[in-house]
């Protein structure tokens, strides 16, 4: 049985809804950054910080929806996208369990986007992960594997997708 928690709404933990051509978010010393040769309309919405505030719930850090839609004139996404992100450092385990409570909690509130899991810490995949209860769990919710990037020392624990 589902446990019924109320997690507050996406648009109320909006914490930069903007045009650039590069968005990111750090914390702990790692980046996650969105980026495209041209300018396109981001919103970036803290989970952790906001959705979940005072929840007792593991949970993953930010969500950057790119909505193929609202996007600066000549610009054109096949399709909107919504990256949930956790920087972590070592422990990927709860790395998925903390992206799949979030998605679980929250993708009834995007509609028409494809759902993309993404951990980004100082160990990458490990061939474990991938039979892994909340592994299996992420996967089927999204439909897709959790995309693992492993930073350190020599690219700076930083992360950039390009979109």
């Amino acid at each position: 049985m589902k446990l019924s928690i109320q997690v507050k709404l996406i648009d109320e933990c909006i914490v930069e809804d903007q045009v650039k051509d590069k968005f990111f978010q750090r914390e702990n010393g790692k980046t996650f950054s969105l980026k495209s040769e041209n300018e396109f309309r981001c919103k970036v919405v803290a989970i952790d910080e906001c959705c979940f505030k005072g929840i007792e719930m593991r949970r993953c850090d930010f969500l950057f929806l790119v909505n193929h839609k609202n996007q600066p004139e000549g610009i054109a996404f096949k399709e909107s996208k919504a990256f949930y992100v956790e920087l972590k450092g070592e422990d990927i385990e709860s790395a998925c369990e903390q992206l799949y409570n979030a998605i679980d909690r929250t993708k009834t509130q995007i509609t028409n986007h494809v759902i993309i899991a993404k951990v980004v810490g100082t160990k990458g995949s490990q061939p474990e992960m991938k039979n892994g209860e909340y592994f299996r769990r992420v996967k089927k919710l999204i439909r897709r594997e959790i995309d693992f990037h492993k930073v350190g020392k020599f690219n700076a624990f930083n992360h950039i997708e390009t979109i």
